[in-house]
């Protein structure tokens, strides 16, 4: 009988980096609208693979995802807020031309890759000989087995915050390892192993793979078996440590890109954050921010710099989850005075929305009746090229005239870790853009 997996392949990367990550996370609700995307995303991938159709058959298609789970039958109203009478987390997703363009490209890869070999979606493979879990299992969004001998596992990745690549990567290795679990006996013994990541992107569907040997599959799980089996106890022995700084709490970068979702509440990351600003919470909170700055100065060197900044985005990711925190505290306390006192906050009404019309034909056609001109009525522009693109989609030869019309300005310098994989920018000395009079260089 499978379970659902508290050491779940997906979450791999927080488990074996922070122990106590799991036992933090019980009881606490993940109430993320891009991750609700991403299944009803997944869902429709799943559809076009198993029924062997195109993702334009489906648009216009309600897709509704029910705490975190997708729904098929779901029939009854949806409230905009996604919370439903019931307490229950309810969002609905229409497939559209992004969505279908996304992962009928996803799904087209996955069939390339399964052309003439086997290919399972959705497919439950155990993971309970690594984590330890008696009976679990984790879900693979497609599993092939080539014809010449490879096992490869594909991850469909909807999200666009947060890259993530295939080397070495703890979901990935432990999926190819339940595959290999439970269809080696049925295949073989694979030649090749691969992880395959599909990640949307700013400009559509991006693809990251990499190929691994036994040896290196084989070597992670021992890895993964020793920390599951720390992360086992940790969770065993959670009364003893819980809401205490210890060593089962590891904070870092993994609680914003792995989405911990005790973020809010881990006190060993509250004490990261403190220590990186550099200043008690009680103090920061009745100064002057300008009282660091003339205090402390800037950073005395690069490495200095490198650090705090290093920290910054997971500053500020745990600064948001701390405001839904209390927003969501005030919400479920009914914005009482007790609770506002509590906190020292209250909810109020924010920025208007920008006005509309209630009827957009019974407002065209008063302002026609008002006998306004064309251009007193209608705003005309031409279509940006992304959205003309995607039109013209099937005409080929007639969006190739329009391709030496475009322009796009170059990005804009940009920050990133040495981990990214664009190259860094060539900065010259200023002397070098210029030249003398003479026609020489400056120097």
């Amino acid at each position: 009988m499978s379970t659902h997996a508290l050491y779940s392949p997906s979450g791999a990367k927080k488990w074996m980096t922070c122990a106590g990550s799991v036992a933090m996370e019980q009881g606490q609700v993940d109430d993320s609208e891009y991750g609700d995307e991403g299944t009803a995303a997944h869902a429709l991938a799943a559809m076009c693979l198993t029924g062997g159709k195109d993702a334009k058959a489906f648009l216009g298609r309600k897709l509704h995802v029910v705490n975190g789970v997708y729904d098929p039958g779901y029939k009854a109203a949806v409230y905009t807020s996604g919370k439903q009478k019931d307490g229950s987390i309810v969002r609905e997703f229409i497939v559209d031309l992004d969505m279908a363009g996304n992962v009928n490209t996803y799904a087209n890869r996955v069939r390339e890759c399964a052309e003439r070999g086997e290919l399972l979606v959705e497919e439950h493979v155990p993971i309970s000989h690594i984590t330890g879990e008696d009976g679990a299992e984790g879900t693979s969004d497609a599993i092939v087995f080539t014809p010449d001998g490879e096992l490869q596992v594909h991850d469909l990745k909807f999200g666009k915050g947060v890259r993530v690549y295939a080397e070495k990567n703890p979901q990935g290795m432990m999926y190819l390892l339940g595959s290999l679990r439970k269809f080696e006996p049925i295949y073989g013994t694979p030649k090749r192993y691969r992880f395959v990541i599909h990640q949307r992107d700013h400009d559509g569907m991006t693809v990251d793979e990499w190929d691994c040997t036994y040896e290196e599959l084989m070597a992670f799980a021992v890895e993964a078996k020793a920390k599951a089996a720390e992360a086992r106890f940790a969770f065993s022995t959670r009364e003893k440590w819980i809401g205490k700084v210890n060593g089962y709490l590891v904070p870092g970068e993994h609680c914003r890109t792995a989405f911990c979702k005790a973020r809010a509440t881990c006190p060993a990351l509250a004490k990261f954050v403190e220590k990186t600003v550099g200043a008690d919470f009680e103090v920061l909170a009745k100064a002057d921010v300008k009282d660091f700055v003339e205090r402390d100065g800037l950073p005395q060197s690069l490495e200095d710099l490198g650090r705090k900044n290093a920290a910054v985005d997971l500053i500020l990711d745990w600064c948001k989850q701390i405001r839904g925190k209390v927003e969501a505290a005030l919400f479920e306390n009914l914005n009482s005075a007790e609770a506002q006192s509590a906190l020292g906050f209250k909810l109020v009404e924010g920025k208007k929305g920008n006005r509309s019309w209630r009827d957009t034909d019974e407002a065209e056609a008063l302002l026609k009746k008002m006998r306004l001109k064309t251009e007193e009525i209608y705003d005309f522009s031409v279509k940006t090229p992304p959205v003309l693109e995607k039109a013209l989609k099937e005409q080929p030869k007639r969006w190739g005239k329009l391709v030496p019309l475009i322009t796009q300005k170059h990005g804009q310098p940009s920050v990133t870790e040495l981990t990214d994989r664009r190259p860094a920018l060539v900065i010259k000395p200023a002397a070098d853009e210029f030249e003398a009079a003479d026609g020489s260089d400056l120097v």
